[in-house]
């Protein structure tokens, strides 16, 4: 047996030398794990057998690593929702959250749009949350689609319709012959893209573990938002939503550049806004579609 409490300053130091920044949030969440409590319950605890012990250090080394957390405990928790996530799939971040706020605001009913969905974490968040909304994700992405799929399926329980949330297996550019009907009758388009440059320092969990086709686009990072602009101005309706997440570099206000320069120049947009996130970087940028006359 070992004292719970010195365990936990152990582990801290070794994350901490392994340069993990949460690094006891992150060694109480993995004892938890380990123990099947919330992290609230470890203060009841007071020892640990040997067979917990060994589960624990083997998760522990995962995350020296720096193997995300969520990847380890195989769930992330988003707004008021848990997910299902791993190797394969981007971790939902928190600043993410925010984009769900800024649909949520919106306040209309109809169909949206959660364009590279990846885990449904944005697209499942708009159903509970809102369920006058017909949600339709897209994802092409082989080991993401296994991921939606099975929170897809398990959220399905909690919504008042279970058929609120659709899954296209395929990519943005699939969009305008998959779904013909809804070209200028969709109400918010909601993306978080692939936006980083290439060639960008991130952390060891992004850079080793997460998949790189939905962290990096190409030299500047618009290969993809580009991508979803264009599918935003060919199928939101008059007043429709874009909402897209983005890098801080991209989200300058000046008049020509970032993603808000780049709706200016495609035109058919209105009141283009750009919004820090909770580190008050620019991480969003949100505009309206103008009327289709």
């Amino acid at each position: 047996m070992i004292a719970l409490r010195q365990l936990l300053v152990d582990v801290e130091r070794r994350l901490q030398q392994a340069g993990v920044e949460s690094a006891r949030t992150d060694a109480e969440l993995l004892l938890a794990h380990v123990l099947g409590v919330t992290r609230s319950g470890l203060f009841i605890v007071d020892q640990l057998s040997d067979e917990q012990l060994h589960q624990y250090e083997l998760l522990v080394r995962r995350r020296v690593l720096r193997e995300p957390l969520q990847y380890i405990t195989g769930i992330a928790g988003f707004r008021k929702i848990e997910l299902k996530v791993g190797p394969g799939v981007l971790v939902p971040r928190p600043e993410t959250e925010l984009l769900v706020e800024i649909v949520k605001r919106f306040g209309k009913s109809g169909f949206v749009l959660d364009l590279g969905a990846g885990s449904g974490c944005i697209g499942l968040s708009i159903a509970v949350e809102m369920p006058d909304m017909q949600v339709i994700t897209v994802e092409n992405s082989v080991e993401a689609l296994e991921y939606l799929k099975v929170n897809v399926a398990e959220h399905s329980k909690i919504l008042q319709d279970a058929s609120s949330v659709e899954i296209l297996p395929i990519s943005i550019s699939e969009l305008t012959q998959a779904k013909s009907e809804l070209i200028g009758n969709v109400q918010v388009i909601a993306a978080n893209p692939p936006y980083v440059p290439l060639g960008s320092s991130v952390a060891a969990e992004v850079q080793y573990f997460e998949p790189v086709t939905a962290v990096f686009a190409d030299q500047h990072g618009y290969s993809v938002i580009d991508e979803v602009i264009q599918t935003a101005k060919e199928f939101l309706a008059a007043g429709g939503l874009l909402v897209i997440e983005h890098h801080e570099t991209q989200g300058s206000a000046g008049k020509d550049q970032g993603v808000a320069g780049r709706l200016r120049r495609i035109g058919g947009f209105t009141n283009i806004t750009s919004i820090d996130d909770l580190t008050n970087r620019p991480r969003f940028t949100y505009a309206y579609r103008e009327s289709l006359s």
